[in-house]
């Protein structure tokens, strides 16, 4: 499915849009930031956890002790020790301390990955729940978006504070970042019931609603605090079925026959090298290297340049990546390829 590819390099492309806009150009209080994180910041990661969990399920996979291992052997090294190295990496340059890193929710800006780690332990222990007490498929779909919204809920609600859990702890397992686990679960659910999305997404209008959900949504005016969960989550599911229903709607365009598709596709594959790398040209090299861009008085030009900047940063860091993935072990301990 190339059109999953081009869309996981267009998500990645706003993310690096988003990180230059804001560490590297410093358009943090600009008309133009604030678009970005009025419209793209409710769709921005819940598009890639979605994808991640769509893209992780598979129908005919046991969850039994043997895959089970397996599977968690191949993603703690990409997911855990792969970004820890670059984590510490980019500390280092920084100046910065590296045990704080590790208990900053944020992870130093490599959270993405470490919060996946932890959504794939989520999945599997409520995989086993499922197979102990021998859930039926409905049931097993209730029982993990049931456990996906409360989890989402107690997030939001800021449960931490409630508890008075440690902030070093709940910082170093990352308990903020599991609002989104959601969006995992309901990219999987997608996936078990691909056949009846497929048929929904080629409804006739489909993606006009969602869009027209998404839009209406984004006008809404502040809530209060149940409400704004409620619409917070509407509002992202929106934005995610959008986007997927373009890019499933226009996937003759998204494939590699044509030039935007052939990029987007090889971009997404090579999604987690840019997340990992990206940090690299901005915090070292674009504040210094550049014209002080956060002067210009021109929404239009803010967006041209943050964009202009973020093709290059993912153009270096897909040289880069090609450089390191050279080497055998190198492209094994820091992407997880295969020896």
């Amino acid at each position: 499915m190339e059109y999953l590819d081009a869309m996981r390099g267009f998500t990645i492309l706003l993310v690096v849009m988003w990180h230059v806009s804001y560490f590297g150009l410093g358009f943090d209080s600009s008309d133009t930031f604030n678009l970005q994180q009025y419209v793209f910041v409710p769709l921005r990661m819940p598009l890639f956890f979605f994808v991640s969990g769509f893209l992780m399920y598979k129908a005919a996979f046991q969850w039994n002790y043997s895959n089970t291992a397996q599977f968690l052997k191949k993603k703690v090294l990409v997911q855990v020790i792969s970004p820890l190295i670059f984590m510490v990496a980019m500390s280092l340059i920084k100046g910065s301390d590296i045990v704080s890193a590790l208990y900053d929710p944020r992870k130093g800006g490599y959270w993405f990955t470490f919060a996946l780690f932890e959504y794939f332990l989520i999945y599997i222990f409520c995989q086993q729940m499922i197979m102990a007490f021998k859930m039926k498929s409905m049931t097993e779909d209730v029982f993990h978006v049931i456990v996906a919204l409360i989890i989402y809920l107690l997030t939001v609600w800021t449960f931490v504070e409630r508890f008075n859990l440690d902030d070093d702890l709940t910082g170093a397992l990352g308990i903020s970042n599991l609002h989104n686990y959601v969006f995992f679960i309901i990219g999987t659910r997608c996936r078990k019931h691909q056949a009846m999305l497929e048929h929904l997404l080629n409804t006739r209008y489909f993606t006009t609603t969602m869009f027209s959900v998404f839009i209406m949504l984004l006008l809404v005016p502040s809530l209060d605090c149940l409400s704004s969960t409620i619409y917070h989550l509407l509002l992202s599911l929106s934005g995610v079925l959008c986007v997927f229903s373009v890019f499933h709607h226009y996937q003759g365009q998204f494939n590699s026959n044509s030039k935007v598709g052939k990029s987007l596709i090889f971009i997404g594959r090579r999604t987690l090298d840019i997340y990992l790398l990206h940090y690299f040209f901005i915090y070292s090299n674009l504040p210094s290297v550049l014209p002080n861009f956060a002067s210009l008085d021109s929404p239009f030009m803010e967006i041209v340049v943050s964009f202009a900047i973020s093709v290059t940063v993912v153009v270096g860091c897909l040289l880069v990546s090609s450089v390191l993935r050279s080497s055998p072990i190198l492209a094994h301990f820091l992407f997880g390829q295969k020896k």
